[in-house]
């Protein structure tokens, strides 16, 4: 699923229960599990380029299930990638 028109989903940094920052050695384990998914994953490594996803992937943040209200109309149109 991709967003049709505005900003990817985001929480507000209040509700975040996990921020994490991988290290390098942390990072190129992520690099080997995104190229293993190649169909998703290959076009957007050769067209951004390694340095550019290595960063943009390299932080993730989490909040508890129950902290997100489902269904916010601020997220935007969601469509099937097709």
């Amino acid at each position: 699923m991709f967003l049709a028109d505005g900003l990817p989903p985001r929480a507000p940094v209040r509700i975040v229960a996990v921020h994490l920052r991988l290290d390098s050695k942390m990072m190129d384990r992520k690099m080997v599990a995104l190229r293993a998914q190649a169909g998703q994953t290959g076009p957007l490594i050769a067209a951004l380029g390694e340095d550019r996803v290595r960063h943009w992937f390299d932080t993730g943040t989490f909040v508890a299930g129950d902290a997100v209200a489902v269904g916010r109309s601020d997220w935007g149109t969601w469509r099937p990638a097709a």
